[in-house]
């Protein structure tokens, strides 16, 4: 289990829904503000503060955990589908670092497309304000 990786993803979610900790901490009722202080640090916590913070960070339920294993979260959605979110800065990041010369070259300029653009370190869509 990669606890440092939870703390990455975990992080840059609240901050892409613009959330204190205080605030994640309260939505998700997990009971203090040092629990998602230690999420955020990298350092393991109860299995069952890891649904709290899914709810915390409108991660669909088991996302923490799927994070935990190598795998990604997915946002909570309603019954409709929505259009396909760009990849956070933590997920570019990793993909980017797994891949070698050209393959590397040909994601980074993916992601240089017009839908892509970055405001303050993030990346967005192009159609958000």
């Amino acid at each position: 289990m990669d606890w440092e990786r939870l703390g990455r993803f975990a992080k840059d979610r609240r901050l892409e829904l613009a959330r204190t900790q205080g605030e994640v901490a309260q939505l998700g009722g997990l009971g203090s503000l040092g629990t998602i202080r230690r999420i955020e640090s990298g350092k393991s916590v109860k299995e069952l503060s890891l649904a709290k913070l899914d709810h915390g960070l409108d991660w669909r339920p088991g996302s923490a955990a799927r994070v935990l294993a190598g795998g990604y979260p997915e946002d909570a959605v309603d019954s409709q589908p929505s259009a396909p979110r760009p990849p956070t800065r933590v997920e570019a990041a990793e993909h980017v670092r797994r891949l070698r010369g050209d393959e590397a070259a040909d994601a980074l300029a993916q992601l240089a497309e017009p839908w892509f653009w970055i405001e303050y370190g993030r990346f967005v869509a192009d159609d958000q304000p």
